[in-house]
């Protein structure tokens, strides 16, 4: 199925797998308006990524299926990716009016601001969406993972992981600090650069707006089961409230 879903992102329709699929049909409408306002190289950027999401996909269903916690140092590599974060940071540069080149998305300092971004996101899913995993007997998640690794209680886990969250996210925070006052980027590359500063904006807008609307403009997540004694409803969920002041 993967592989069918990538061909919809073909650059021509000739190439295009299963389109009496009313999603391909809606897609490949997109796509087609896409095509009209992004170049080449960028559209084959973002087909990479989309790529590198489904087999993620395809591998977390997989774990899905046999129940199992995975080990917290494979969990950290794939949940990540499985927000699908890097895709969508992409097809936001669309949105934003935005084009940044291959050679720039993959200069240091900015891959490093995209991946704590992309870390942060993936703690604050799986802390916000622990519950609806559990109810659903889901165990792929960062919490159990934690859990597996250290031992301890649930709560205990879900506060790790939440001081991992606010640990990645000040991380983030120092980088986008440091590029707006230029501290350390002696490289011209990146430094004032005004397509940079939207892409930045982009990382910290599906970082902090995302967990806010998680947590405040969604039901998604509600549910007044309890997973411990101690727990009052969504008590897990406000320990991902470490939200950027101001």
């Amino acid at each position: 199925m993967t592989d069918i879903v990538l061909t919809w992102f073909a650059e021509s329709e000739r190439e295009c797998r299963r389109l009496d699929l009313a999603a391909a049909r809606s897609m490949r409408e997109l796509w087609t308006r896409i095509q009209q306002d992004t170049s080449l190289d960028w559209r084959h950027r973002l087909r990479e990524e989309l790529g590198v999401y489904l087999r993620t996909a395809v591998e977390e269903a997989e774990l899905v299926r046999s129940g199992r916690v995975n080990p917290f140092g494979k969990a950290s590599e794939l949940r990540p990716l499985a927000t699908a974060a890097q895709a969508v940071f992409t097809m936001s540069e669309f949105a934003y009016g935005i084009e940044l080149p291959r050679e720039l998305i993959r200069h240091p300092f900015l891959r490093r601001i995209s991946r704590a971004s992309t870390i942060a996101i993936a703690y604050a899913n799986d802390i916000i969406g622990l519950k609806a995993d559990l109810l659903r007997g889901i165990r792929d998640n960062l919490v159990l993972s934690l859990q597996e690794e250290y031992g301890g209680d649930l709560q205990t886990n879900v506060e790790r992981a939440a001081k991992d969250f606010q640990r990645v996210a000040g991380e983030f925070t120092d980088l986008q600090s440091q590029f707006r006052s230029g501290d350390g980027l002696c490289d011209h590359e990146i430094a004032g650069r005004p397509d940079v500063e939207v892409y930045i904006q982009i990382l910290e807008d599906w970082l902090y707006e995302g967990v806010k609307w998680q947590l405040l403009d969604t039901d998604r997540y509600e549910t007044t089961v309890r997973l411990t004694q101690q727990e009052h409803p969504n008590q897990l969920l406000s320990l991902a409230e470490a939200l950027q002041p101001g």
